[in-house]
């Protein structure tokens, strides 16, 4: 079984520069409209991502009202990355 080798500080360093120089980040249409909907309701959102913490904080800065959500969970904070139901196992018996 060939494994692809993965330079992952590389990868972190590509994708802020590419975020930072090459492209406007903004949300999908209707993520942000949603996100303030739920919120109004006063629902509790999770996010759960294979990013890193340091990539988490990253995104943060482009969408500080990400802030407002209950609660990120990043790869760092799990066992076994997704599509593993651990971390949602996790979310539900918080």
């Amino acid at each position: 079984m060939k494994h692809n080798k993965i330079n992952s500080v590389q990868k972190e360093t590509d994708f802020k520069d590419l975020y930072k120089v090459k492209v406007k980040v903004k949300y999908i249409q209707g993520c942000q409209q949603f996100i303030n909907k739920l919120l109004e309701l006063g629902k509790d959102i999770y996010i759960v991502t294979n990013s890193s913490a340091e990539r988490v904080e990253f995104i943060l800065a482009k969408f500080p009202d990400l802030k407002r959500v209950t609660k990120i969970i990043s790869k760092n904070e799990m066992t076994h990355p997704k599509p593993n139901p651990e971390c949602y196992i996790n979310v539900i018996n918080t």
